[in-house]
């Protein structure tokens, strides 16, 4: 792999988003990119919106013929939706830990 970052998608048009970038070599690198929203897999499309958290990494991919390509892949990150339930009784467990130890 030649390059990775993590991005938080700022703003999405008809044809491409704009991300900020945190580069994984150098955390403290920070950078802004038009991603053409063609790069994103269509699994990933659902994902794409103001907020989301992706993973885009550009490298080489060698071929068994010896060829190289270059290679880009947008990952989108996916978390599990929480219910409200779930989030009221982990709101309550936490709260009750904390009250508990003080």
């Amino acid at each position: 792999m030649h390059e990775s970052w993590e991005g938080v998608v700022e703003e999405v048009f008809s044809t491409y988003f704009l991300a900020q970038l945190a580069s994984q070599t150098m955390p403290e690198v920070h950078e802004w990119a038009e991603i053409r929203i063609e790069e994103v897999s269509p699994a990933d499309l659902e994902l794409l919106r103001e907020g989301a958290i992706f993973y885009w990494s550009i490298g080489y991919r060698d071929l068994p013929s010896g060829q190289r390509v270059r290679a880009s892949i947008i990952r989108f990150r996916r978390l599990p939706p929480l219910s409200t339930d779930s989030t009221t009784s982990w709101v309550n467990s936490v709260s009750d830990s904390w009250l508990t130890s003080s």
